[in-house]
This record gives structure tokens, C-alpha cells and sequence, in this order.
């Protein structure tokens, strides 16, 4: 049994009242897929805050299976290139509503407030253009890591599985 929800529904006691009972019974066929895009019908999930480590928080606790799509292939390569742990850092300090104006911003602005804070950073991409920095993918853009997790999900016995994915609204 699928159920697809977005961030914005997590907001609702409704939503994650029950999880618990999920996972002690163990409904391995169970799975849930979080479209994590910062955004509620009215306005931005919970302010400038963190909501796929929230919500991995809040289903681990309760005994469920946590996958977490967060960034595409594309970031792939600039992560192996990541020896010291600069760039993983940085994914980390940076608040949702950060990623949010990264959404509309230049490659340009990207470089500067992303990359810009280490220059260490700023030489992991300067083979990459200003476009090829606005193109990196979010992980839930990213069919094949989509399908990964999804395979990963429907191989889990034991628990129910929750795909955190994260997203930019209206993009495809």
C-alpha cells in the first residue's frame, strides 16, 4: 500500500497520529512518499527550518524505514570530489529556506552564497557553469534515484518505509 503526501500534510496532527501503530505491527507493505518542497497550500512548511530531518526524526522514532532522496546524479560527482567533508557541511548548515531562494536565483548567485562561503568550494565547481549550477537536481527530480528508493522501499520486510524526497514545486 502506497500513500503519496506532501510536507505541507505532515503539518496535520491526522497525518503522523498513527505511525507508531504502523511500525509495532509491522506493515512492511506499507509505504509512505513524502514530497518534501517546503511549501503548504498557504504558505512555507515551517518556516526556515530543516523538514526532511523533522520528519526522518519523527518516523525513526516511531520504528519506520527512512529513505532520503535529497540530491540528484548530478551532485554525484561533486561528492566523491568531497575528501574533507566541505561540501557536506555546507548541504547541512544550509536551511530550507536558503534552498528556496537558491529556486529562483541565478547559477551566479548560486556560486556566491552556496560555493562562495569556502573557497575550497568555489574550486570544486569552476569547471561548471553558472547554468550548470542552477540545473543541479534536487533528488526527487531524479528518476533514477527515485527508482532506487522506491525499489530500496518495496525490498524492505519489517517496518513500513517512508521516501523522503525532496522537490521545487511546478518543476518537472
Amino acid at each position: 500500500m502506497w500513500a503519496f503526501l506532501g510536507d505541507g500534510e505532515t503539518d496535520e496532527p491526522e497525518t503522523l497520529g498513527a505511525i507508531s501503530l504502523a511500525a509495532r505491527e509491522k506493515l512492511d507493505n506499507l509505504i509512505f512518499v513524502i514530497n518534501c518542497n517546503l511549501q503548504r497550500l498557504d504558505g512555507p512548511v515551517r518556516g526556515n527550518a530543516k523538514i526532511i530531518q523533522e520528519l526522518e526524526t519523527v518516523f525513526r522514532g516511531a520504528g519506520w524505514n527512512v529513505i532520503k532522496v535529497i540530491w540528484g546524479r548530478d551532485w554525484d560527482a561533486l561528492l566523491e570530489r568531497d575528501h574533507d567533508g566541505l561540501l557536506l557541511d555546507r548541504m547541512g548548515e544550509v536551511v530550507d529556506g536558503e534552498y528556496q531562494k537558491y529556486t529562483v536565483e541565478s547559477g551566479d548567485y548560486i556560486r556566491q552564497h552556496f560555493f562562495g562561503k569556502d573557497p575550497r568550494l568555489l574550486q570544486m565547481v569552476e569547471h561548471l557553469t553558472d547554468e550548470q549550477l542552477f540545473k543541479l537536481r534536487r533528488g526527487g527530480h531524479d528518476p533514477i534515484k527515485v527508482y532506487a528508493a522506491y525499489k530500496a522501499a518495496v525490498d524492505h520486510k519489517g517496518s513500513p518505509t517512508v521516501i523522503l524526497a525532496k522537490t521545487i514545486k511546478a518543476m518537472d
